[in-house]
């Protein structure tokens, strides 16, 4: 009896593995295919806004699936409206040489750039010198830049190549000399001589279809009320204003969102008075702050208030004070671009497989080698967001093996109304 019960418990197991694998295959309800690829290399791509808005609020439920039916590890990545990027620019070492005194290092400035710091990297030491630089237009007259001051390398532990600053005052030669005093000891193995530049990012959008809404004016204000269908996620707004020319006004943005209505419009009463719901203002909503100006693109960035959860209603006030108001003629709605970064070969072919919100974030390794993958790779798109049930060339399709799980299913509940039955037999008997 007691084996028949454990291999009962076992079978129940295995009939609720296989089911909820059969499940999984079955809760996605979009897809889009990668278009073309041209050679099997690492690959950047551009999700559209109507992926977005038939995926979960944060991507967490998106698969790359090739048609063998492998999952393929992404990156994935969201521009930011603001931001900068920092660049190591190497300068060309001529000369790198040591005696016993000391160790000479001699940097080309090409285009006589005005520089008063230059990034040393080097290999991990534990050091203390005495520095000197001059500086150089033709290498044969040096001219002191700084002189006799102490330099000190730090050992870390968690790096095998270190950076180290020095700084001095703004020139433009054409050579600058390094001099490290070793004193018989033995020099600093110089791996590089460089810069950092901080460049502007800018960002890029992609277009929202499905924004409409409904323009009032009242008591020197202007309410504009938008639905976004299908909900999305917006990281910017746009308006075009005809008239007038001069205008500099305030306004406010609420978010109405349905799943934001349900957290916000409704609040537990404190303890000791009755636990009822009730109705809060609509001030106590999401909501920022603007300013449209003339002088400068009247443009509102929402990222901050409209992109955290897709959203499909939201409220624009504006404050017109003794002004006529604005003459709005349209306005357009557009999303940070969002880039899958993902390992592609040429002769296969790529899924996108969306819209189960049950589903969480993957864990992938890829995140941990991020660093080694070139940021100069090529971008490719997607095509067209279609339902899971349509059919798309070159697509996987596990017809088959969920047949065979069927198959698999009706077997062991057969073996357990077996089972089931003897024992019921048994019992009576006892």
């Amino acid at each position: 009896m007691k084996n028949k019960r454990t291999t009962t418990k076992r079978l129940l197991l295995v009939l609720f593995i296989v089911y909820g694998q059969v499940g999984f295959a079955q809760n996605f309800t979009y897809k889009s295919k990668i278009n073309s690829i041209a050679k099997n290399a690492f690959y950047k791509v551009l999700l559209s806004s109507e992926l977005s808005a038939h995926s979960s609020n944060h991507l967490e439920d998106l698969r790359i699936i090739d048609n063998k039916g492998k999952e393929i590890p992404y990156l994935l990545t969201k521009e930011s409206s603001y931001g900068s990027k920092s660049n190591f620019i190497q300068y060309t070492i001529l000369e790198n040489k040591n005696d016993n005194q000391w160790q000479t290092i001699i940097i080309e400035n090409p285009n006589k750039d005005k520089i008063n710091k230059f990034i040393l990297e080097m290999k991990n030491s534990d050091a203390n010198r005495i520095l000197q630089m001059s500086g150089s237009n033709d290498k044969k007259k040096w001219f002191v830049v700084r002189d006799n001051f102490y330099f000190t390398s730090y050992n870390n532990e968690n790096t095998s190549n270190i950076q180290k600053e020095i700084a001095f005052p703004s020139s433009d030669y054409f050579y600058y000399k390094i001099g490290i005093k070793n004193k018989d000891k033995n020099p600093i193995n110089i791996l590089s001589v460089g810069h950092y530049t901080n460049t502007i990012q800018i960002p890029s959008f992609l277009t929202i279809s499905g924004l409409s809404y409904k323009i009032r004016t009242s008591n020197k204000k202007t309410y504009i009320t938008c639905v976004c269908s299908p909900a999305n996620r917006i990281d910017r707004l746009k308006f075009y204003i005809s008239s007038p020319t001069m205008y500099k006004r305030l306004g406010k943005i609420t978010n109405n969102t349905e799943n934001e209505k349900i957290k916000e419009d409704y609040t537990i009463r404190p303890l000791g008075s009755s636990s009822k719901l009730y109705k809060r203002s609509p001030e106590s909503r999401p909501s920022t702050d603007f300013e449209f100006n003339s002088e400068v693109k009247a443009i509102i960035e929402t990222e901050n208030i409209l992109s955290n959860n897709k959203t499909d209603s939201f409220t624009i006030e504006i404050n017109n004070q003794d002004n006529e108001a604005l003459q709005i003629d349209s306005i357009s709605a557009f999303q940070l671009t969002t880039t899958l970064t993902a390992s592609l070969d040429k002769d296969k072919s790529y899924f996108l497989y969306f819209g189960d919100s049950l589903l969480q974030s993957p864990n992938y390794d890829l995140p941990y080698f991020q660093n080694k993958i070139s940021t100069e790779i090529d971008a490719i798109t997607i095509g067209p967001v279609v339902p899971k049930e349509s059919k798309i060339a070159d697509e996987y399709t596990n017809d088959n093996s969920v047949l065979y799980v069927w198959i698999g299913l009706a077997i062991i509940a057969l073996i357990l109304i077996y089972l089931t039955t003897n024992m019921l037999k048994k019992m009576k008997t006892e």
